[in-house]
């Protein structure tokens, strides 16, 4: 624009120029006609050839002005002619703008309608129908579910909306997955066992899990690893020790994993008590199937009405819930092992009681007694009058030559 207002400046001053050029040759003609009138044939007028050469000079001078004044107008011309092709491609551009943005808010309302959708999917089923439907321990599990199912919704959406061929899409994604199976192969392993996990149901949050020798209750299964409440450890007891151990989700396919809960929560323990030979056992196996009987059977009912379920389930009895008893025969007496179930969170509990029920028994039956670890120390005067080893100046003599016998069990 500044470029053809210069150049209208310059073509009325050049169109100034060329009409006082004009005139002035004008002028001329009319200066030259009046001097050769008076100029006769034997006198000679200077004034008349200055004037005749002015004249000729501003004739030569006339059409380079005149074709100045067309290049400027045609320069101007063709100046304006490219404004005008900038102002038709910016209308057109803008025009090209204006359509493809109607376009594309066309095409995001339907990514926007499916994420406010999902939105309101995810807080409808997170808030109000999951916690009217699910137990607590399984609220939080199938939440993550929820949360992670609608995350795949979302990439597909969003996926399906920058993407115009989903083929090609694909083709990356998979060999963009081989990639990363290959360099971080624990960590794909991990997500893949995940997929176990909830599928296969094996274990969920709250189970009891024994894996390479470490006790917990579960507390979430993440997507790559599994978090758990540490049980027993250096406290000998079913008590939480306040460890968290984290433990990733490929341990499945490489250690054993001992579930307390699968199927029901009941578990057999035992309490092992040894009496001594001159103990009457008929009575203490009476004595102790009566205790036994006595703290343990509302645990027993309730494992017989879970193993109906476990049997449904399976197909096959695991197991007779009842008291059982055995005996073995060992050094120091006779070993009874009081075989009872309980629930695997009292199972120290149950211990703790038996033991106290049968201390306070054996009080009331002195006949039945407990087997432990004795020594008999005997001692008999040596045998008077027999040789004497002499050694140096100190004899060995009574009342210094004694025997002693050691008897029992250490």
């Amino acid at each position: 624009m500044l470029d053809a207002t210069n150049l209208e400046k310059d073509l009325k001053t050049y169109q100034s120029n060329l009409e006082f050029e004009r005139q002035k040759l004008a002028s001329f003609d009319g200066e030259v006609a009046f001097l050769e009138r008076q100029t006769g044939l034997f006198t000679v007028n200077p004034q008349l050839a200055i004037q005749r050469s002015q004249k000729k000079a501003l004739v030569e001078r006339t059409p380079f002005l005149a074709a100045q004044v067309e290049t400027i107008k045609r320069r101007l011309a063709a100046v304006r002619l490219h404004q005008e092709m900038i102002a038709l491609e910016s209308a057109s551009l803008t025009a090209q703008f204006e359509t493809a943005k109607e376009a594309y808010f066309r095409r995001l309302r339907w990514p926007l309608a499916a994420f406010g959708t999902l939105i309101a999917l995810y807080i409808l089923l997170s808030h109000l129908i999951l916690p009217m439907m699910c137990r607590r321990d399984n609220l939080m599990l199938i939440r993550r579910l929820v949360r992670y199912l609608h995350f795949l919704v979302a990439v597909g959406v969003l996926a399906g909306f920058l993407f115009q061929d989903l083929a090609m899409v694909g083709t990356t994604v998979g060999v963009a997955s081989a990639a990363l199976v290959i360099s971080l192969q624990d960590v794909c392993t991990s997500m893949f066992a995940w997929f176990v996990i909830m599928l296969g149901g094996k274990f969920r949050i709250g189970d009891r899990l024994e894996i390479d020798g470490t006790r917990g209750d579960v507390l979430d299964i993440e997507l790559f690893r599994t978090t758990m409440l540490e049980v027993n450890g250096w406290l000998g007891t079913d008590q939480p020790t306040g460890r968290v151990i984290t433990i990733p989700n490929n341990h499945i396919f490489k250690t054993k994993v001992f579930n307390f809960t699968h199927g029901h929560p009941f578990i057999w323990n035992k309490v092992d008590v040894t009496i001594t030979y001159s103990t009457p056992v008929a009575t203490a196996l009476t004595l102790f199937g009566r205790v036994l009987e006595e703290e343990t059977r509302d645990q027993f009912a309730a494992a017989q009405k879970a193993a109906a379920a476990m049997q449904k389930r399976y197909g096959v009895e695991d197991a007779v819930y009842k008291p059982k008893i055995h005996s073995q025969i060992s050094e120091d007496g006779v070993t009874l092992s009081l075989f009872y179930v309980s629930h695997y969170r009292e199972s120290s509990a149950t211990r703790n009681r038996i033991n106290r029920r049968l201390v306070a028994e054996l009080e009331t039956h002195p006949a039945i007694q407990l087997a432990y670890k004795t020594m008999h120390v005997i001692r008999e005067d040596a045998v008077q009058g027999g040789p004497a080893a002499r050694l140096g100046s100190d004899l060995t003599s009574p009342p210094f030559a004694q025997k002693v016998r050691i008897e029992g069990n250490i």
